[in-house]
């Protein structure tokens, strides 16, 4: 009972990038990612890069990043599955942080 860790987003903000579409495919040695729009507190500067699935941290990784600013994106977002424990390191050394988490189940009283 309770609830459990359904997935983690890692963040990386991208200083001085901006301009950028959302809803643009893009792919990467190693992970496919999008472009979506950036919640308020980044917009207009730009949309997020998410990568939703990375087959190879070493390779998508750095690409991302150099290839977000590119795309006039104002940050990264790297989704982290529960028990994945290769990207998390990977991600650390890069820059990013744990952002936040999201949550499956219920709370119940005992």
């Amino acid at each position: 009972m309770g609830l459990t860790i359904t997935a983690s987003w890692w963040l990386k903000e991208l200083p001085g990038s901006g301009g950028g579409d959302a809803c643009v495919e893009v792919t990467l040695p190693g992970a496919q990612a999008i472009t979506v729009p950036a919640p308020p507190v980044y917009a207009p500067p730009g949309p997020i890069l998410f990568l939703p699935e990375v087959a190879n941290p070493q390779q998508a990784v750095p690409v991302a990043t150099g290839q977000a600013h590119d795309l006039g994106c104002a940050a990264v977002v790297v989704n982290v599955e529960p028990g994945d424990t290769d990207l998390p390191p990977t991600l650390a050394n890069a820059g990013f942080r744990r952002h936040c988490d999201y949550y499956e189940g219920a709370i119940r009283s005992a």
